[in-house]
């Protein structure tokens, strides 16, 4: 009973956190080393979990579609984006750098600005915990995000796995802080 009642605490503390419910289409850089793991965090692609394609797509509040598509074979991704009206393509490179350390990096252009580069790690200490940090447009204006996930059930090992929280934040090139997401994943069935 003390679980659920920790549990439901911390999702509710996470609740205030989304600025935006609806602009938030990821499950967290901290957390996401599967199918998109290359739209969320490069480092995530060391991990080795993250091989296939994928595409989805969603209508934005002006009533377009935006989509992504991604491609990824062990290490190696590419990415297409189409956020309201600006497209961009992105070929990245993900490898484990240590024990639960991880590090992505890649080359973002679309054809109206120049290339932007992007590094990225994902640190995972502990079966329960999960730290991001993405550095994005390093060399034109940069900004960062950084997350974490952590996994509550983890007393259990058949648990661990089924419920993971997540919060992300962004702070830009001007020091300027905001809450991105917060959130949680579940997994009830293998």
């Amino acid at each position: 009973a003390l679980h659920l009642m920790i549990l439901f605490a911390c999702v509710l503390a996470l609740l205030p956190a989304q600025e935006r419910w609806d602009d938030t289409p990821r499950p967290g850089i901290a957390v996401e080393d599967r199918s998109s793991a290359s739209l969320v965090n490069l480092a995530s692609l060391g991990v080795g979990n993250a091989t296939g394609l994928g595409w989805s797509g969603y209508m934005n509040g002006s009533g377009n579609m935006d989509h992504t598509v991604h491609v990824t074979a062990g290490w190696f991704a590419y990415n297409y984006r189409d956020f309201a009206d600006k497209a961009n393509h992105e070929f990245a490179l993900g490898f484990p750098l240590y024990q639960g350390l991880y590090f992505g990096t890649g080359l973002r252009w679309d054809k109206n600005e120049k290339v932007g580069w992007n590094t990225h790690l994902l640190y995972r200490p502990a079966t329960w915990m999960s730290l991001g940090i993405k550095g994005e447009s390093l060399n034109r204006s940069p900004w960062m995000d950084w997350g974490v996930g952590v996994r509550p059930l983890a007393f259990n090992s058949f648990w661990e796995s089924r419920l993971t929280l997540f919060y992300d934040a962004r702070v830009t090139s001007g020091g300027n802080y905001a809450n991105l997401a917060a959130g949680f994943r579940t997994e009830p069935l293998d």
